[in-house]
């Protein structure tokens, strides 16, 4: 795992926490909420996609130097994460499909993991820049 890029360690280890979360969630299928499976579930892969389009913008403006760079990247994260909550709201909500009950909830829950992992990865970069700069 030490050769890995500082992305792909990023992009496997919130596509694995998003797996698993998705396995843990896999009770409310058994109560009646498949829902939630399916949001957390959609949340958990447009998570990966934010994980991956935030360090791949982020190298992309660094070569480039150009800002627009980093607005079209930032752009894209907004629209995947409105779009993961939308589309289940949508089929929920307007069209009543049984089976995506509460999945807006589930998207939202799919989402954090990837916040969680890029603070914490970022913070300890941040701690061996400091070490390396002593």
């Amino acid at each position: 795992m030490k050769n890995l890029s500082t992305i792909t360690k990023l992009v496997l280890i919130t596509s694995l926490v998003g797996l698993g979360i998705t396995l843990i969630s896999l009770f409310t299928v058994f109560i009646g909420y498949p829902g939630w499976t399916i949001g957390i579930a959609i949340g958990s892969i447009i998570d990966v996609a934010i994980v991956a389009l935030l360090f791949i913008g982020g190298d992309r403006t660094t070569k480039s130097s150009k800002p627009g760079t980093t607005i079209l990247f930032y752009f894209l994260r907004i629209i995947l994460l409105a779009a993961g909550l939308i589309i289940p709201a949508l089929l929920d909500y307007k069209f009543n499909i049984g089976f995506m009950k509460y999945s807006v909830f589930g998207a939202a829950i799919g989402y954090v993991p990837g916040l969680f992992i890029i603070v914490l990865v970022l913070t300890k970069m941040d701690n061996e820049i400091k070490e390396i700069n002593k």
